[in-house]
């Protein structure tokens, strides 16, 4: 989208990429986990807990 990517590693000679588009994406849906979905439903832990959370919970898609 934005025309900037980071090599993350090659693969049988095959350039492997993330366009920087999806890092944003990534990082306001963890947000939006973290900062309002999760303490709605699991009240009373910690914020570094519900950031751990919304991580995982995307790694899992």
């Amino acid at each position: 989208m934005f025309g900037k990517s980071i090599r993350l590693f090659k693969l049988a000679g095959f350039q492997v990429s993330i366009d920087l588009s999806w890092l944003i994406l990534f990082f306001l849906i963890t947000w939006s986990l973290a900062s309002g979905v999760f303490p709605y439903y699991l009240p009373g832990l910690s914020s570094t807990i519900y950031w751990v959370m919304g991580v995982i919970d995307l790694t899992r898609i």
